[in-house]
């Protein structure tokens, strides 16, 4: 039953294990923190936002590839894939590099007192 307070998405088994969850997040981050792919995948994931709209919305729309069909949601994910990953490494990484050479040269602020 949806609605049962034992079992139901607000009963105190769900509401048990999203309090587990919320305290068990710190300790993941801390246990993966210096781990290289959770990094890169952590990194790939804003540009994955940006551009899997547009990329899957050419696949199967402007070139009419057929929904529903596994072989092209494959194909639009790794498309989407592939283009977050150009996005992170020709226009991301060459602006933070920009970024924090602009950063290290700027003067210091100092204060008024």
């Amino acid at each position: 039953m949806p609605n049962d307070p034992q079992t139901g998405m607000d009963g105190q088994h769900f509401w048990t294990f999203y309090l587990l969850f919320a305290a068990s997040v710190p300790i993941v981050f801390a246990a993966t923190k210096d781990d290289r792919i959770d990094r890169a995948v952590g990194e790939l994931s804003y540009p994955l936002y940006l551009v899997h709209g547009i990329v899957q919305g050419a696949i199967f729309f402007k070139f009419g590839a057929p929904q529903g069909h596994v072989g092209w949601a494959v194909a639009a994910v790794s498309a989407s894939v592939i283009v977050a990953m150009v996005l992170r490494v020709f226009i991301e990484r060459p602006v933070e590099s920009l970024r924090q050479g602009r950063k290290a040269g700027a003067p210091a602020l100092r204060s008024a007192a």
